[in-house]
């Protein structure tokens, strides 16, 4: 083996340079190992799902309105001929006593067809309010895991209120922009 001549100031500059690149070889470590990490992680799993799930609501909103429109659609025809009826029995313009018993009969039907109508309607209506406070509170879960929060110090609170942070209280507080698919599908990119 050879033995390596050096300068002893050489070889302690090498030493001090070690120990200087292990420093920062621990410290990118740390940084790398740190348990926000998992947090973020976790949360931008959770966004993740929060936009599909978003979809799905929007979906399910969307279907449950062209439901009530059409329910409506189905009423307003129902209701026509049974006012058109009822006018021609009052009026007296049916004057054969078998097809006046007819149309009665075609009225009491056609009461009970709105009936049925409108209860399936309301079905709708009360589904369609369902869901839109479903989707509504997968709005709010999505702003809240769409929000920046710091804890700054006392110097860079100053540099984060220029950028848009609010304050609240001991933290500052940034709404990401964009909906929730938007952001993550910026991420992913």
């Amino acid at each position: 083996m050879r033995a390596i001549r050096a300068d002893k100031s050489a070889q302690l500059r090498l030493l001090d340079l070690q120990t200087v690149d292990t420093t920062l070889a621990q410290l990118n470590h740390r940084r790398q190992a740190l348990p926000q990490h998992a947090t973020i992680s976790k949360l931008r799993a959770e966004r993740a799902a929060l936009a599909s799930d978003l979809v799905g609501a929007d979906t399910r909103v969307s279907d449950l309105e062209m439901e009530q429109a059409k329910a409506e659609t189905d009423l307003e025809p129902v209701r026509e001929r049974l006012s058109r009826n009822q006018t021609r029995i009052t009026n007296g313009a049916v004057a054969d006593p078998k097809a006046l018993s007819s149309m009665v009969a075609e009225v009491d039907h056609l009461k009970k067809r709105i009936s049925d109508l409108e209860d399936a309607e309301l079905e709708v209506m009360e589904q369609l309010e369902a869901a839109m406070s479903g989707r509504e509170k997968l709005r709010a879960r999505a702003e809240q895991v769409d929000a920046v929060i710091l804890w700054p110090t006392p110097r860079s609170r100053s540099l984060y209120l220029r950028l848009g942070f609010a304050s609240r209280e001991d933290l500052l507080e940034h709404r990401l922009r964009g909906s929730p698919r938007q952001v993550a599908s910026r991420e992913t990119a």
